[in-house]
């Protein structure tokens, strides 16, 4: 996996600020003229746009390649649900891919009008950011509430601090992630707020990447991909631990875990504070100490 992958899989890395030291290792290591770079193919030319500029007279040339891939589920459930409208309170999305999910679930029955729908009955239709927010706009010209939260903790006190009253007695429909975490349903479970799940896509590593970049496989790198979709554990510099489940890496050691909590160093007394929610991270390789894998218990 090139350097590149981990800029793109990674929601925090999204500023152009952090792509000029990205360039030049780029420029240093692939050379001069035309390099093929693998990003994620999520269709998303900001990122081309800004490689192409910053790069200048290297003119990189983009290949996208995404080494993760989604597989959808449970449409024609979600699309029945959705045309229930009654039934619930409110709507949940926290990515991009529920979105796709809803766009998939309302061309199933061709039912164009399932948002006004929801709209002409005065029920409210959540995101997690500014991307969801954006993307479920434009696909399908739908208004939210929760594009400044940024992340599912947020969201959650938002839904109960200033809707809390208007969301109980029906459930909320939360499609979603198989990897999903548990913190924004727990937290509305606490409010008296009930959530129906639909699962609706899974995350997976793209079964193309081989046939694609074809190369001898090292010990290592088997190694390696006996990790993938594992649990893992993350000791960085800071003190901080990152816990979730290995995804990918790169050569430079930078390594990308999905549903990602990040644990803080215990205080001077050796109390410890609750997990933060990072969703999908990406670990820069040299601040990382050690490395921990969930092995497979063996069976007895």
């Amino acid at each position: 996996m090139h350097p590149l992958n981990a800029l793109n899989v990674c929601h925090n890395c999204c500023q152009t600020s952090r792509l000029k030291p990205l360039l030049r290792l780029l420029s240093s290591s692939l050379g001069p003229k035309k390099s093929d770079i693998w990003i994620r193919n999520d269709m998303n030319d900001d990122y081309n746009h800004e490689i192409r500029t910053k790069s200048g007279d290297n003119a990189l040339e983009l290949i996208h390649l995404s080494p993760i891939e989604f597989t959808f589920c449970n449409i024609n459930q979600l699309s029945d649900a959705l045309l229930d409208v009654h039934n619930w309170s409110a709507l949940c999305l926290t990515s991009k891919r529920c979105v796709d999910a809803i766009e998939m679930a309302i061309n199933c029955h061709n039912n164009h009008n399932v948002m006004d729908l929801w709209i002409k009955n005065n029920k409210r239709v959540f995101v997690v950011g500014i991307k969801s927010y954006e993307y479920l706009r434009d696909r399908l010209h739908c208004e939210s509430i929760g594009s400044d939260c940024g992340n599912a903790d947020n969201l959650a006190q938002l839904m109960v601090s200033e809707y809390g009253d208007e969301l109980i007695g029906k459930e909320v429909l939360f499609p979603c992630s198989e990897s999903r975490s548990d913190s924004l349903p727990q937290s509305l479970a606490n409010a008296s707020i009930s959530v129906k799940e639909i699962i609706v896509y899974k995350t997976t590593t793209n079964r193309h990447l081989e046939s694609k970049a074809p190369e001898v496989k090292s010990p290592l790198r088997l190694r390696l991909e006996s990790w993938l979709n594992k649990n893992m554990k993350i000791l960085m510099s800071d003190g901080r631990t990152l816990v979730g489940i290995f995804l990918c890496t790169d050569r430079d050691r930078n390594v990308i875990l999905g549903s990602c909590l990040e644990y803080l160093k215990p205080n001077d007394d050796g109390s410890t504070e609750e997990p933060r929610v990072l969703g999908l991270a990406m670990i820069p390789g040299p601040h990382i100490v050690s490395i921990h894998v969930d092995k497979p218990h063996p069976i007895t």
